[in-house]
């Protein structure tokens, strides 16, 4: 996983320190799938051509 501001040499430094094995914290959450496009209405009415 990349965090901004946490590049390589920082990790190194900081490696002593940290804690790769064992149980994660990280929870996964469910996202629902946006609508598809043209089932319902959008609200935007079709463009026509003028002419």
């Amino acid at each position: 996983m990349r965090v901004k501001g946490f590049g390589k040499k920082k990790f190194l430094k900081l490696s002593a320190h940290l804690a790769l094995s064992g149980p994660t914290t990280l929870k996964m959450e469910k996202v629902p799938a946006p609508p598809v496009a043209g089932k319902r209405g959008t609200g935007h009415e079709p463009m026509t051509s003028i002419g």
